[in-house]
């Protein structure tokens, strides 16, 4: 489509120029602004951004069809528009230098039209001119303290302005002289934003210029971003301004436009007066002249052609419309004219078929019904667009250089060209030629349409109503109006079908049309040609006259383009049949029919056409085929050929076949000759009837002379087939008997060979030999024919033994082989038994079966894959069976399942065996706890066995540290290794040996476990394997002696877990109870100690602690040793032990839940200057075994049972109250609270004793003392108790005073503050303990004139 002129074929834009943005380099005062953005010039941004846009197409334009837009050039400021018309009175009236009327134009004398003028408007003479300016402004700030400096600058100011309005008025005169419409921009400073005094030299400048504020005079910053720059040039702000001047520009020519053509003498109804009388007035150069200049109806289509050119230019589509199709009327008139009278028209020359200007008119047809379509197109309107199409084909059928020869009795290549070739009585090569660009072209417009203005097809579909009944109505009525044929119209209603003759299609369908123009090109062509050899040579008078002014003219040839439909240069065409084929020598006519098929294909493929598509890629394929392309008609056959034969098209498949084969032939590839021949003998494909079982007959006869030259197909000379990708002759399938067998126990096998129908093969067949072959090759057989024939009548079946084949060499292989009848009749089933025995198990699969024809030195190999077919679910698995007593006594058996058994499953049948365990649960933590495990072989037959063992902890997965095992090798018939018992928790492949048909074996272990009493689990796995008691020759020979780990797959395996149940041999409660004393050893050195060697001091903690020891098992235990915890150096222990029951050997027995109890003192040393962690209590170690007289002694274990921390105090003060032991009543008595500092530093301790009922205390109530370091003090009080019986004593409370505090608080008046003192304890007494400093000490007061013998009762509440 770009080929034809492009001033007639592309979308006409108002031309907008502009000024003043070329780059200049004067000397001036002012700095050109930069644009901030791209560091760059102002001017270029502004100029990028303007001529963004020259490459819009009508269809970038569909989604915005309410934006404003030009095509900008760019003018030199010094630019200076010529006048419309120059006056010169002395001269003659002046016209066009494109006018018929101008002797040196292009189209003198008689031309029509030519692509300059519509250039001209397109390209130089612009609607709207903008003039781009800088305002000047000054360089400095004006100083408000110089009045005569800012009069001056003011005054230099308006010289500036009033030099820039001189310019712009001459601008503006000179574009108003041509009729151009002209506006202004200013190029502001960014400071200059809010400016009053900015807006009144704009105001001046615009009053001066006499300048429209909207649509003549705009105003743009020289640092506004592009984002702003964008929307001023083609927003609201400077193109949508402007295109109401543009449009006025064009207006204007078409009112001009109009006055001429009123001038004109009028054309009468039926268009028969083309010629005027008086053509003087319009043509004073042709009066002295012999040329006959244009007549009135040449001018009538000029001035309707420039019409709707500026109709176009101002984007009115309907106007445009309006007056492209009158041209278009008056245009195809005036040519039918011509060609009814010979090229006369009233005596005059004009428009002669085969001329240039005929050239000249078609092309601006062409172009014409081009740009109707495409302005229907765009908008909206599809059917417009085809009518028109269709109607200038319709238009252009008579042209003399598209009628051909007749060609009566041949069928057109494409049956779509059909109605063209009647319309055209034939047509010749260069209406074929035509015919493909008119389709191509309206293809690519619909193409564009769909993408770029979302136009969706086809349109209208079938049954579409709108909304409107009229609009219905007018709709159908159009499409009634176009679907007439024959006389005889086809209505189209709400309920018709979608008919493609009648329907816009997508642009596939139009692409596929042009390749069927193209290819009945290429026939005439090929015609052309052969006529061209054979005819005589023409004489000189049958060339045609030379073309007058050839050297001015623009006309071209249509055929000599591959990708695209017209030549960017028009030449004349062709005087003579001759010339029209010699242009042709240059095309390569082939490659440009698969081009557009592969356009069209594309497109159906976009459309989801699938069957479309395959009919146009084997149209490819054909071309390429006839172009003698073989090898891409190959690759394109066979890929629609799947397709073709998945979806069960046999009359289709048999042409792409034989086609197929043909080229494969040409080729040379005679394994694709073959495989396309076999399929050609299904018959399926074949024609019906006698006359198809000839063909195949004949096919079948030529496969056996391909394979007779077995030279011809490869090094090996065979070829092969697979038979499950075609239409075959002959079906194969395979059913083993049962679905899964054991090892050692023989399966059948059957293999059927069926006829597809009662007359395939055509002939009888004698087939070479027949390979079964299996997943494993050692079960592979091969029935070789053995040259016998047995008759057979058509549906009958015939059953051969071949259960008793022998293990032979064959071709350098050893397979199972039987000679047999493999003749084989049409229309019978032959079917062949066999029978496996496996010896080990498997899954044991038929992949194939192969039937082989030989001929001479060739080899035919028909591979049924069976192992890859799909599964059928519908066909019932059968059986055939033969009574050898009953003549013809075989019938089919209906077995379970449903398609092929091709599948047999092996399988070993699992021996029965048990794992047995002897033990004494539970087990003790510690223990060494004998396991006894027992395999009995339940079969009548011997095994082989290997034991694994595994002991962990239930929740523990892989290695258990806690857990231990170890085999105890008792005797020579247990093998193995003894590990110790810290070794691993799994012991592998303990080799039991052979163990005798229904017979044991034992195996001893030995179990620890540590630390965690809980379960236990013990997995017993045994690998195992039957010794069979014969050997089968389908096996491969076993190794000496497998084992799992070499050969799993001959074991079985069965796993075992037994949960074993641990605990702990002892349970241990533990009490702890500190002694109350002196927190020193008193003695010589005061109340502290002092070593002599390093002089520390120590301070002593005494704590009684009582262990209780039960045995926590059902079993008696046998102890030997109780060792006590040993403790830190500084802890002194002395303990005391039960007495307990003595065995013989001297341990002790402890019976089930016997209980020891065992006390031990600990006297703590403890250096008070560093702080001290908890003492650790040590373990006692238990040495101990299960008592046992079975097996004898057994090995003692020593068990830890760990004792509980020592509590440490450490408190700083520590107060010891000594209470009398006899209190009378009213009798006077004293207790003494001994203070201790057990610290290394100063303590000042506040003591008060509180008052309570029942007690008088003399003393200080309160009172405050200081403790040394390491020293002690005594404070008593005098108590008299006033009521006998329990009596609270008074409570003294100590609160440890920090020095600091209680001088900050003495000042503020506050009382003091501390930490109290919680560790108090009694001295003397049974009762005795600690105290908190809250806790009530309570004592028994006796009366007065009581004897009592007993001490005063301590009671700790």
């Amino acid at each position: 489509m770009e080929s034809y002129p492009l001033e007639y074929v592309l979308h006409h834009m108002p031309l907008m120029a502009v000024l003043g943005l070329l780059e200049d380099h004067p000397a001036s005062d002012t700095q050109t602004p930069q644009d901030p953005r791209t560091g760059g010039n102002l001017k270029n941004s502004l100029l990028s951004t303007l001529m963004a846009r020259n490459n819009t197409s009508i269809w970038d334009a569909a989604a915005k069809k309410d934006a404003a837009f030009f095509h900008v050039t760019v003018l030199d400021k010094t630019h200076v528009f010529p006048p419309r018309k120059p006056v010169r009175p002395p001269v003659p009236q002046q016209h066009s230098p494109l006018s018929p009327l101008t002797p040196d134009s292009l189209l003198y004398p008689e031309g029509i039209m030519h692509p300059s003028w519509v250039q001209r408007h397109k390209e130089t003479r612009p609607s709207v001119v903008v003039a781009f300016y800088e305002l000047w402004e000054r360089q400095g700030a004006i100083d408000s303290q110089d009045p005569l400096g800012a009069q001056q600058a003011l005054s230099l100011e308006r010289e500036k302005d009033l030099l820039l309005c001189s310019e712009i008025t001459e601008k503006k005169r000179n574009a108003g002289e041509r009729g151009i419409r002209f506006a202004v921009t200013i190029i502001l400073n960014t400071s200059a934003l809010d400016d009053s005094h900015v807006e009144d030299r704009l105001s001046f400048i615009r009053r001066t210029c006499s300048l429209d504020q909207r649509s003549s005079f705009f105003s743009s910053f020289s640092r506004s971003h592009h984002i702003v720059l964008q929307a001023f040039t083609e927003g609201s702000s400077l193109q949508k301004a402007l295109t109401d001047q543009a449009a006025s520009y064009y207006r204007d020519h078409d009112k001009r436009v109009r006055k001429k053509k009123a001038k004109l003498p009028p054309i009468s109804a039926n268009r028969s007066n083309f010629a005027s009388s008086s053509t003087g007035s319009l043509s004073p150069v042709a009066q002295g002249s012999q040329s006959k200049p244009l007549p009135p109806a040449g001018w009538h289509l000029r001035y309707e052609f420039k019409l709707g050119v500026f109709a176009e230019f101002r984007q009115d589509v309907e106007n445009a419309l309006k007056h492209y199709d009158t041209t278009y009327q008056l245009l195809i008139e005036l040519m039918n004219a011509s060609v009814a009278s010979g090229g006369l028209v009233f005596g005059n020359e004009f428009l002669q078929p085969h001329s240039a200007r005929w050239t000249e008119a078609r092309t601006l047809l062409d172009c014409l019904s081009l740009k109707m379509c495409k302005l229907q197109l765009y908008s909206n309107r599809p059917i417009p667009a085809w009518k028109q199409m269709e109607r200038h084909i319709g238009n252009c059928r008579s042209f003399p250089e598209f009628i051909g020869p007749p060609t009566l009795g041949t069928r057109p290549i494409s049956p779509s060209t059909a109605r063209l070739r009647a319309m055209v009585a034939g047509g010749s090569l260069e209406f074929w030629t035509w015919a493909a660009i008119q389709y191509r072209i309206f293809g690519e417009l619909i193409e564009l349409a769909t993408g770029k203005s979302g136009l969706r097809l086809p349109f209208p579909p079938s049954g579409a109503l709108t909304v409107n009944a009229a609009d219905s109505a007018q709709t159908y009525a159009l499409l009634n109006s176009l679907s007439v044929s024959d006389n005889t119209p086809i209505h189209f209603g709400p309920m018709s079908a979608t008919n493609p003759s009648i329907l816009v299609q997508h642009a596939g369908y139009y692409y596929f049309m042009a390749a069927a123009c193209a290819e009945e090109r290429w026939n005439a062509f090929g015609k052309s040609e052969a006529a061209t050899l054979t005819a005589p040579p023409p004489p000189p008078s049958a060339a045609t006259a030379p073309v007058r002014r050839m050297s001015q003219t623009r006309t071209g040839s249509f055929s000599d383009s591959l990708t695209s439909p017209f030549s960017p240069s028009l030449q004349p065409p062709p005087s003579n049949f001759s010339d029209s084929s010699n242009s042709q020598h240059g095309v390569d006519l082939a490659t440009l029919v698969i081009e557009l098929l592969t356009k069209s294909y594309e497109q159906f493929k976009k459309h989801r056409a699938g069957r479309m598509t395959l009919f146009l890629a084997s149209e490819i394929a054909r071309v390429y085929e006839m172009s003698g392309k073989y090898d891409m008609a190959l690759k394109f056959f066979e890929r629609i050929g799947k397709t073709y034969r998945k979806d069960q098209w046999p009359s289709i498949l048999k042409d792409v076949l034989r086609r197929t084969a043909q080229c494969a032939r040409t080729l040379g590839r005679w394994e694709i000759v073959a495989e396309c021949l076999i399929e050609l003998l299904s018959d399926r494909i074949s024609t019906p009837g006698p006359a198809g079982a000839s063909e195949r007959e004949a096919v079948l006869q030529e496969l056996f002379s391909v394979l007779q030259q077995g030279e011809t197909l490869g090094k090996s000379n065979r070829v092969a087939v697979d038979m499950d990708q075609i239409e075959s002759f002959l079906r194969c399938t395979v059913q083993f008997r049962k679905h899964s067998t054991y090892v050692g126990a023989p399966a059948a096998f059957q293999v059927s060979l069926i006829a597809a129908s009662s007359t395939s093969p055509p002939v009888p067949v004698r087939f070479a030999r027949i390979r079964v072959a299996f997943s494993d090759p050692r079960f592979d057989h091969v029935i070789v024919d053995s040259g016998a024939s047995e008759h057979q009548a058509t549906g009958s079946v015939l059953w051969q033994d071949c259960t008793d084949c022998q293990l032979t060499g064959l071709d350098n292989e050893e397979v199972w082989t039987k000679q047999a009848a493999l003749n084989f009749q049409p229309g019978t089933t032959k079917v062949l038994e066999g029978v496996i025995t496996p010896g080990e198990g498997m899954d044991l699969k038929i992949t194939s079966v192969i039937v082989t024809l030989e001929s001479g030195d060739g080899q035919l190999n028909l591979d049924y894959k069976v192992g890859s077919r799909a599964e059928d679910t519908v066909t019932r698995r059968r059986w055939y069976t033969v009574d050898a007593s009953v003549a013809n006594g075989g019938r089919w058996i209906m077995l379970d399942g449903s398609g092929e058994q091709s599948v047999l499953r092996v399988t070993r049948r699992q021996p029965n065996i048990s794992v047995q365990l002897k033990h004494a649960p539970p087990g003790f933590i510690d223990e060494i706890y004998p396991v006894i495990v027992e395999i009995v072989n339940d079969e009548s037959e011997d095994i082989e066995a290997y034991f694994d063992v595994e002991f962990r902890s239930s929740g523990a997965d892989g290695t258990d540290p806690t857990s231990n095992i170890a085999q105890d090798v008792r005797d020579e018939s247990e093998q193995g290794e003894a590990h110790p018992l810290d070794g691993p928790n799994a012991l592998n492949l303990i080799y039991l040996g052979i163990i005798p048909a229904s017979s044991r074996v034992s195996r001893h272990f030995k179990l620890r476990c540590s630390h965690q009493p809980g379960e236990r689990v013990m997995y017993n796995i045994v690998n195992y394997r039957s010794l069979p008691s014969f050997k089968s020759p389908t096996t491969a020979a076993l190794p000496e002696k497998p084992t799992p780990a070499s050969h799993p797959a001959l074991f079985f395996r069965k796993s075992e877990p037994v949960r074993l149940p641990f605990i702990a041999p002892f349970t241990a409660k533990f009490s702890q109870q500190q002694e109350y004393g002196a927190p020193f050893e008193s003695g010589e050195g005061g109340l502290f100690s002092l070593t002599p060697m390093d002089q520390d001091v120590a301070s002593v903690q005494r704590h009684i602690v009582m262990a209780s020891i039960s045995s926590a098992g059902p079993w008696e235990l046998e102890v030997g040793e109780l060792r006590f915890p040993s403790v830190d150096e500084e802890v002194s222990v002395i303990f005391a032990i039960a007495q307990l029951e003595s065995c013989a050997d001297g341990s002790y027995l402890w019976k089930p839940g016997h209980t020891s109890v065992v006390s031990y003192r600990v006297v703590m040393t403890i250096d008070p200057v560093p702080p001290v962690q908890p003492i650790p209590g040590g373990e006692f170690l238990i040495q101990w075994r299960r008592k046992s007289s079975a097996d004898g002694d057994k090995p003692w274990v020593t068990t830890s049972v760990s004792a509980p921390e020592l509590r440490i105090d450490q408190d700083p003060i520590r107060i010891c109250i000594d209470v009398p032991p006899l209190i009378l009543h009213t009798t006077p008595f004293t207790v003494s609270y001994v203070i201790y500092n057990t610290s290394i530093s100063i303590s000042h301790v506040l003591l008060t004793m509180d008052v309570v009922e029942g007690f008088v205390v003399s003393g200080y109530k309160q009172t405050q003392i200081r403790l040394l370091p390491l020293s002690s003090m005594v404070v008593t009080y005098n108590c008299v108790a006033l009521v006998c019986g329990k009596v609270c004593l008074p409570r003294l409370k100590a609160t440890i005073l920090d020095e600091r505090q209680d001088d900050a608080a003495s000042k503020a008046g506050a009382p003091p503050t501390g930490q109290f003192v919680n560790n108090l304890s009694v001295r003397g007494g049974a009762n005795s303990g600690s105290l908190a400093a809250n806790d009530d000490l309570f004592v028994f007061v006796r009366p007065s004139h009581s004897v009592l013998v007993g001490g005063a009762l301590g009671t700790h509440l």
